[in-house]
């Protein structure tokens, strides 16, 4: 079978020690995984709303899956992650708007 490309890189500025992880799934599938500290710092309501954005955001972009999830790192959690899957173009796009938008705005809820 086709090998998954796979690009990780640790993220500075107002997400800093985040990790973003973009992973080819083939049959022009993509998933972008970004796992961001300062999300498990968020309240239960600001989390559900985040939810429900991610909700929507899903839908405006036809995406398979736009969660938040349990981050692994090494098999174990540490944290938690926001995770979009769908077409390579719709993740491409949902992505933009999570960064320059959703996950500014809810960086600024976090209790820190």
């Amino acid at each position: 079978g086709a090998q998954a490309a796979s690009t990780r890189r640790q993220v500075g500025g107002p997400h800093r020690g985040a990790w973003e992880h973009v992973e080819e799934l083939g049959g022009a599938q993509e998933r972008f995984h970004a796992a961001l500290g300062w999300l498990q710092n968020l309240s239960g309501i600001a989390r559900r709303d985040l939810e429900c954005d991610l909700e929507i955001l899903s839908q405006k972009f036809g995406l398979a899956a736009a969660e938040l999830r349990p981050h692994l790192q090494n098999g174990l959690p540490h944290g938690l992650a926001v995770d979009i899957v769908g077409p390579r173009s719709s993740v491409k796009a949902a992505k933009q708007e999570l960064e320059e938008g959703i996950l500014q705005y809810y960086a600024s809820q976090a209790e820190w």
